[in-house]
């Protein structure tokens, strides 16, 4: 008989104590989940199976800032943006040419503003939108105050107002409609006084509602044509003005979807945190000029076309 040969014996012993520890500590392990598993079920928690792929939770998101998300909204502050902003056929030239002002000029009075909101809810593509916009702001139309659409609603030699001249000169859609509400607009905005100093303030407008978001929206839909759309895109673009800012922050839910299609969140909060910390020496003005420019690159689908951060 062969001698017995200790060391293999004592090699499979060891083994086996050591299964044995695993096994024993895996059914600790398993009685434990199970206990904690019972315990949150009494309290009404959700009972936790093992960990799978499937069953795993995504991880929450930092609350740290993004360095490409803070890019991104300086690019959208930069000169450069305002090219995916317009039209890829709109020729700006000729106002460019005269320093003339369009829907992204950074200085509208909060009369401009709601002249281009009454402009842009109507059922026309962005870049009709802007183009009459364009057209009405400058010469030899000057928009700029209500008294002067008042005065274009005058019948000329050919039987035709001015507004609707204009509206021509625009190439627009809708010609008749959008000038007689243009016109409602103007007569509304001097009857009610809402722009006693006649600069465009609409420091009326803003002592009635007191600068309350509701009051805002309840003053201005009382206007023939004038409905939540066009106050959604009023309120997004006046917010960031001088004597406006109990109506912020204030997002939409287009512009939300814009947003986050050129890579920012949604939230408005969250919005003006990046913009903050994107440096910003006038966070108000610089939060809705982050919404529009974000808005315009998606109406153009030009959100693959920021560079890359």
């Amino acid at each position: 008989m062969p001698p017995k040969q200790p060391h293999q014996r004592n090699t499979r012993a060891v083994a086996t104590h050591a299964s044995k520890d695993a096994l024993k500590k895996e059914n600790e392990a398993n009685e434990d989940t199970e206990t904690s598993n019972e315990a949150q079920a009494k309290s009404g928690g959700k009972r936790k199976g093992p960990p799978s792929v499937e069953n795993q939770e995504p991880p929450t998101k930092s609350t740290k800032t993004s360095s490409s998300e803070i890019d991104i909204i300086k690019f959208l502050l930069s000169p450069g943006a305002l090219s995916l902003c317009q039209g890829r056929k709109t020729d700006v030239s000729q106002f460019d040419a005269k320093s003339g002002k369009d829907y992204f000029s950074p200085d509208l009075t909060p009369f401009e503003h709601l002249l281009c909101a009454a402009i842009l809810s109507r059922p026309i593509s962005h870049v009709l939108g802007q183009r009459t916009i364009r057209t009405v702001l400058n010469d030899p139309w000057n928009w700029n105050t209500a008294q002067p659409i008042i005065d274009a609603g005058k019948e000329n030699q050919e039987g035709k107002t001015e507004r609707l001249k204009a509206m021509e000169e625009a190439r627009t859609q809708h010609r008749q409609k959008t000038a007689a509400e243009l016109g409602a607009l103007a007569v509304a905005v001097i009857d009610e006084k809402w722009d006693e100093r006649e600069d465009g303030s609409l420091d009326g407008l803003l002592e009635a509602s007191e600068g309350k978001e509701r009051e805002v929206r309840r003053l201005l839909k009382k206007i023939k044509g004038i409905g939540d759309t066009a106050v959604d895109i009023f309120v997004r673009r006046v917010q960031g003005c001088k004597g406006w800012e109990t109506l912020g922050w204030f997002v939409d839910s287009k512009t939300e979807e814009a947003l986050v299609k050129v890579g920012l969140p949604g939230d408005a909060e969250d919005v003006k945190k990046l913009v903050e910390e994107s440096g910003s020496e006038n966070v108000r003005r610089d939060f809705a000029r982050v919404l529009e420019r974000s808005l315009g690159v998606a109406l153009e689908g030009r959100e693959t076309e920021i560079p890359p951060q």
